[in-house]
């Protein structure tokens, strides 16, 4: 049951033979005991932890992503309406080497293995 200080964020469970109180009953149970390590772990930073880092995602090119949707979004469509989970996984990377291999081609700048 991952949660944070402040909320439960999933639960998964397959308990058809318990009622509906006794489960909202185990979650809340189960977060309390959660704030536990969540104030041992915040404890923790505050004592030895280091700062946070400045990190600044790299800037959205456009113009890239608008070419890649050109070449590969219709086929990504078809490909994800393939059942079989292998032909699937198949298809998909099919799409997404040739679609590589032509963004490379047509811009010598573009390398191969950041883009995939």
């Amino acid at each position: 049951m991952p949660g944070t200080e402040a909320a439960v964020l999933m639960v998964e469970s397959e308990a058809e033979l318990l009622s509906e109180d006794q489960m909202l009953g185990a979650v809340v149970f189960g977060h309390e005991q959660q704030q536990i390590v969540i104030q041992n772990i915040n404890d923790l930073v505050k004592e030895a932890g280091k700062p946070r880092w400045d990190w600044q995602p790299e800037a959205v090119n456009e113009a890239l992503n608008a070419r890649v949707a050109a070449l590969a979004e219709s086929r990504l469509s078809d490909a994800y309406r393939i059942t079989d989970k292998q032909e699937r996984y198949a298809q998909v990377d099919v799409i997404k080497s040739e679609t590589i291999a032509t963004l490379v081609a047509e811009d010598e700048t573009l390398d191969a293995n950041e883009l995939g």
